[in-house]
C-alpha cells in the first residue's frame, strides 16, 4: 500500500491501533521521514500528524525519543530531511490531541537532550525543535517545573542558545526562555527573568533589542505581577530612547508602551502625558509624504489613473515597498486607543487630546491605519457617550465641536 493511500486511511479512522500496531506504524513512518525523496518525506510528517489519536500515551513518547535519536544520528545531515519538521508537527498534534500534560511534559527531556548532545545541527532544523519545545513549556510547564532534572535541564539549555550567532534560532530560544518564564513556576523561572532582563539591559543591537522586549512584553500581557518591579525601569529609559529608535525598535516601543497601559495601568500612570505625546508623535509620523501637497489640487485624472490601473500598479507597488512608516502610525492609533481605555485621562482630556489628534488623522493614506483610527474613534465616541448619559457632562457636544463644519 502506498503511503498516500496510509494517510487516506488514518484521516478516516476512527478506531485506535493497538499498542503494535501503532508502534509498527510510528516506527514506518519516522524511518520514512528520512527517505531520499521530499515528498515521501512530507507524507510521512503529516502520517505521524493523524496516528496521533489513535496510538497510546506510551507509543507518543517512544516516537518522540525516536525522532529526537534519528536527528542526533544526522547531526549536520538533518537538514536534508524532515525529522525536525515530523518533530514539531508532531508535538503541535499531542497539545491538540492529549488531555495528559504528564505526558506532554515528559517529552521536554528528549527535545533538549537532542539540542543539547547533537553540534552543528542545521539551523531550520534547530528553529523546528525550539519550536517543539516551545509547545511543551506553554502546555505543561507546571509539569516540568515539578521535575528538578527537567527544570534545571531546560533551563540550562536556553540559557546556551539565547547568545547563538544565528539570528533566527536566537529569537527562538529567546521565545522559549518567555514561554519558560510564564508557564514553569518556581525558581528556575524567575532566574529566567533576570536573564532576559540583564540582557535587555545590556543589549547594543536593536534587532536583539526588540526581541527581548517583545518577550517582556509577552510576559506582561500573560503573567503582569511577573514584570511589576522591571516595568517602571523600562517605562523611564524607554521613553528618552524613542524618538532616536530606528524603525523597528520604534515599532517595538509603540507595541510594548501599549502593553503596559493597558496590562501593567497603574505603573505607567505617572507617565501618561509622555506616553500620549509618544502616540500622538507616532499617528504624525509621516516623513515621505505631505498631506498639504494635496490640497486645492485637481485630483480627477489621478482618480482616473487609479480606477484603471487598480491596487495592482506598479506606482502603488513601489511606494508600499519604500514607504514603512505606515506602521509606526499604526501603532501610535493601538497607543492612543490603550490610553483612552486606561482611565487615566478624564473625558475632557479624552475629547481635546485623543479626539483631537484622531479627527486630524482622518485623511490618512493607507487603508489600514485609516481603518484602525475609524475604529478607535467610534470607540472613544462609544465611551463618551456612556459618559454623557451617566453625568450630563456635555463631552459628546465638545467632540461633535471638533469635527470639520
Amino acid at each position: 500500500m502506498a503511503i498516500s493511500d496510509i494517510l487516506e486511511l488514518l484521516r478516516t479512522s476512527r478506531s485506535k491501533l493497538s499498542k503494535a500496531e501503532g508502534e509498527q506504524c510510528t516506527e514506518a513512518f519516522i524511518k520514512l521521514l528520512s527517505d531520499t525523496q521530499s515528498h515521501v518525506q512530507n507524507l510521512a510528517a503529516e502520517c505521524l500528524d493523524q496516528v496521533v489519536h489513535l496510538i497510546e500515551a506510551d507509543t507518543i513518547k517512544k516516537a518522540i525519543l525516536e525522532i529526537c535519536t534519528n536527528i542526533q544520528k544526522s547531526g549536520r545531515e538533518a537538514g536534508g530531511c524532515a525529522l525536525s519538521v515530523g518533530l514539531r508537527r508532531m508535538t503541535a498534534r499531542v497539545v491538540e490531541e492529549l488531555d495528559d500534560n504528564g505526558v506532554l511534559g515528559s517529552l521536554a527531556t528528549p527535545i533538549v537532550t537532542v539540542l543539547q548532545n547533537t553540534s552543528e545541527l542545521p539551523s531550520d532544523v534547530m528553529i523546528d525543535i525550539f519550536g517543539a519545545l516551545s509547545e511543551v513549556l506553554t502546555h505543561a510547564g507546571s509539569q516540568i517545573g515539578a521535575d528538578n532534572g527537567a527544570v534545571s535541564q531546560t533551563q540550562e539549555l536556553l540559557f546556551n542558545f539565547i547568545g547563538s550567532s544565528n539570528v533566527a534560532v536566537r529569537r527562538r530560544a529567546i521565545a522559549a526562555l518567555g514561554a519558560f518564564v510564564v508557564h514553569v513556576p518556581g525558581e528556575r523561572s524567575e532566574e529566567a527573568l533576570d536573564e532576559i532582563y540583564q540582557r535587555y539591559r545590556s543589549c547594543t543591537q536593536d534587532s536583539d533589542k526588540c526581541i527581548l522586549l517583545r518577550v517582556l512584553v509577552a510576559i506582561a500581557q500573560q503573567r503582569p505581577a511577573r514584570v511589576t518591579k522591571l516595568v517602571p525601569t523600562i517605562v523611564d529609559t524607554e521613553i528618552g530612547a524613542i524618538e532616536e529608535s530606528e524603525r523597528e525598535l520604534h515599532v517595538t516601543l509603540l507595541f510594548m508602551f501599549e502593553t503596559f497601559v493597558r496590562c501593567c495601568t497603574e505603573l505607567v500612570a505617572d507617565k501618561c502625558d509622555e506616553i500620549y505625546r509618544i502616540a500622538a508623535d507616532a499617528v504624525k509620523f509621516d516623513p515621505n509624504y505631505s498631506y498639504s501637497d494635496d490640497e486645492g489640487m485637481d485630483t480627477s485624472s489621478e482618480g482616473d489613473l487609479e480606477n484603471e490601473f487598480g491596487d495592482d500598479s506598479d506606482g502603488d507597488a513601489f511606494e508600499d515597498d519604500e514607504d514603512d512608516s505606515w506602521d509606526v502610525r499604526l501603532g501610535g492609533v493601538k497607543l492612543l486607543s490603550a490610553i483612552s481605555k486606561s482611565g487615566l485621562l478624564n473625558p475632557s482630556d479624552i475629547v481635546n487630546r485623543i479626539g483631537g489628534v484622531l479627527l486630524k488623522s482622518f485623511r490618512e493614506r493607507e487603508d489600514v491605519v485609516r481603518a484602525e483610527i475609524m475604529l478607535t474613534y467610534a470607540a472613544v465616541v462609544e465611551e463618551l457617550q456612556k459618559e454623557e448619559s451617566a453625568s450630563n457632562s456635555g463631552v459628546v457636544d465638545a467632540l461633535r465641536e471638533q469635527a470639520p463644519k
